[in-house]
């Protein structure tokens, strides 16, 4: 096939017409040949067919009177049909009665070998008369008379092929022309028009056809370049122009326009702005992230960034080197195709630091002190009566049952403390990302529970971890063991079919994990305030009130997400998805945060 590419339209069309040609005739001539051989098989066998019943029938006689003599007689008048090579009369038990004694006859023991033979024809007619049966005329023809006769056959169409073919080659020599001169013509004016890139020429031509159209629509196919050629140098200057004004207002924006390699965390490209408002000079050539300090909500963004592939308006700040801080408000979106981070930033550090370092300072101190000086007096208050109400007592048993509520304020007190100190490191401590055994966390949380609260509860526990996981093991673990343990104290006593359902799936992208239980439930009006800090929806509640407040917050730093919905009565559903680190894009977008100081 590649050889056949490589030659001229004029061998082209010579070697399509010889090829079908020469196919043909092969074709043809192999039929002819089979036809050839199966007709003269079938007259060969027929004519000995014929011979061979005539002298069975003239051999009843002889046979009947055992006349070995009359029968040799019979069967030597074979020898003027050329054809047959051997010819034998048998008796009834198969015994040699008579044989033709021609000069390819063969010894009686021989017969044998000349049956058990693949180079004849066997013709076998039983010498019948009156339905008794008194031996066969057996006739050998050889195979090779057939041949012989079909070979001459051959001979003649050969010499009619090789007659066919040489005149196939002298008319399609002198008719391919025709096709082949105006093709060829045409081929060489394009080849001169694209050497000198002049489009405004035409070829003339008198053909007439599919020639004449090819023609035609060749210098129509001229015309319409030479318009696109005018179009293009018109679009051409008008681009020109374009850039020119975009370069223009690119670089002149009041907002900063940038673009960032995700994988090398380097800027592509990036408007004075962009410069001006991080504090940094346009040659800088490292990742951007290794220019900050410090990055807050940074990851919020990021996991909005994965999980839309933009942001809009989102805030934060960020600290450079040499100790500049900036509020900036990014937009933009991620191209995974292409591996590029592409948006605008603001400075808003006037607007916004401000308001919202001393909002939120303010808000948090006041709810923290009002809270968790009460939280924490309440108890003493309870411990200081019990106390009283005890050295007033004289009875043991109720002396120990105030001892047990004694005790019950304690605990209450000591995990207001340790939830105080959970959400203190939260906010200090860096995470470490390591893989994680979901399914082994989940039963760690699980163990640390009291026993006793899980005599009557079915936990069932699910996890599909098809996927590495990688996060930070200890807020994960603070997550998980606030929600388990939700699930457990807010049981319905007495409800003998309690169950908490864990389930967890983990992709390359998230984890996401539902614990389902059929506890008390959440009322509808506290659903939106469950995850402010000291808020309790139960009024049986005996916690801190700062479980959600704390998961809620630790979520936020692993970007996370959770979702809880809960009916009074039927039970609560809660939902966390946290992103997977071991994601290769998160992982590198990661990376470049912890590079920086």
């Amino acid at each position: 096939m590649l050889f056949f590419k490589k030659l001229t339209i004029k061998n082209k069309l010579t070697a399509i017409i010889l090829s079908v040609t020469i196919s043909a005739l092969l074709i043809s001539f192999s039929f002819y040949s089979y036809y050839s051989y199966y007709n003269s098989r079938k007259a060969v066998l027929n004519q000995m067919d014929v011979t061979a019943r005539l002298i069975s029938e003239y051999c009843v006689g002889p046979m009947i009177f055992e006349d070995q003599n009359g029968g040799q007689e019979i069967i030597e008048k074979v020898a003027s049909i050329p054809e047959i090579s051997h010819a034998y009369i048998l008796n009834k038990d198969s015994s040699l009665f008579a044989y033709y004694k021609g000069d390819q006859a063969v010894a009686p023991d021989s017969l044998m070998l000349l049956l058990n033979s693949e180079q004849y024809f066997k013709i076998g007619k039983a010498v019948e008369y009156k339905e008794e049966y008194y031996g066969s005329v057996l006739l050998l023809v050889p195979k090779s008379l057939v041949s012989q006769i079909v070979r001459k056959d051959v001979v003649y169409l050969l010499i009619i092929f090789a007659v066919i073919v040489l005149l196939s080659v002298f008319f399609t020599n002198k008719l391919q022309g025709y096709i082949s001169k105006p093709i060829t013509r045409l081929a060489d004016f394009a080849e001169d028009i694209a050497i000198h890139n002049d489009y405004s020429r035409s070829i003339t031509h008198d053909e007439k056809g599919e020639i004449g159209n090819l023609y035609d629509r060749f210098n129509h196919l001229l015309s319409q370049v030479r318009v696109e050629e005018i179009e293009q140098l018109r679009i051409n200057r008008a681009l020109k122009l374009s850039k020119e004004n975009y370069q223009n207002i690119f670089q002149n924006s009041i907002v900063g326009i940038f673009r960032i390699d995700v994988h090398s965390g380097k800027v592509i490209q990036a408007n004075k702005r962009t410069w001006d408002i991080l504090n940094m000079d346009p040659i800088f050539h490292d990742a951007i992230f290794k220019h900050f300090k410090k990055t807050e909500n940074l990851w919020s963004l990021l996991r909005s960034l994965l999980n839309n592939g933009f942001i809009e308006n989102s805030e934060l700040k960020i600290s450079t080197k040499d100790n500049y801080s900036v509020w900036i408000s990014v937009s933009g979106r991620l191209n995974q195709k292409e591996g590029y981070f592409e948006g605008v930033i603001q400075d808003i550090s006037e607007k916004k630091k401000n308001f919202i370092e001393l909002q939120k300072v303010n808000f948090e101190l006041d709810n923290f002190v009002y809270h968790a000086s009460h939280d924490l007096r309440s108890p003493l208050r309870t411990i200081l009566g019990l106390i009283h109400i005890a050295g007033l007592e004289k009875s043991k048993e109720n002396i120990f049952k105030i001892l047990a509520r004694v005790e019950a304020s304690i605990k209450r007190m000591d995990k207001l403390i340790t939830d105080l100190l959970t959400f203190s490191r939260n906010g200090r401590i860096k995470g470490q990302i390591e893989e994680i055994n979901i399914k082994k966390m989940i039963e760690t949380a699980i163990e640390q529970i009291d026993p006793v609260r899980f005599d009557k509860i079915k936990v069932s526990v699910e996890v599909n971890e098809d996927c590495v996981f990688k996060s930070d093991p200890v807020r994960v673990g603070v997550v998980l063991n606030n929600l388990i343990s939700n699930s457990v104290k807010y049981q319905v006593k007495g409800n003998p079919d309690q169950y908490i359902k864990i389930k967890a799936g983990v992709t390359e992208q998230s984890l996401l994990l539902t614990i389902e239980d059929n506890g008390e439930g959440i009322p509808a009006e506290s659903l939106n305030k469950i995850f402010d800090m000291f808020y309790r929806a139960s009024e049986n509640s005996e916690g801190s009130g700062l479980g959600l407040y704390i998961v809620h917050n630790v979520l936020e730093k692993l970007g996370g997400q959770i979702h809880i919905s809960s009916e009074p009565g039927q039970g609560t559903t809660v939902q966390v998805t946290l992103p997977n680190f071991a994601n290769p894009q998160m992982s590198s977008l990661l990376s470049m945060l912890e590079d920086s100081p």
